[in-house]
């Protein structure tokens, strides 16, 4: 079985609430996060 992980990124209202100048910082924090995981 294999699972995979989205990054948010913005135009399915997954970002709505947080700053718009936090839009990149919180995609590259999540997607970091991601990596670390040991998602592909």
């Amino acid at each position: 079985m294999k699972f995979g992980a989205f990054v948010p990124q913005g135009w399915r209202l997954d970002l709505v609430g947080i700053e718009q100048a936090e839009h990149w910082p919180t995609m590259l924090e999540i997607a970091r996060t991601i990596e670390s995981s040991g998602f592909e």
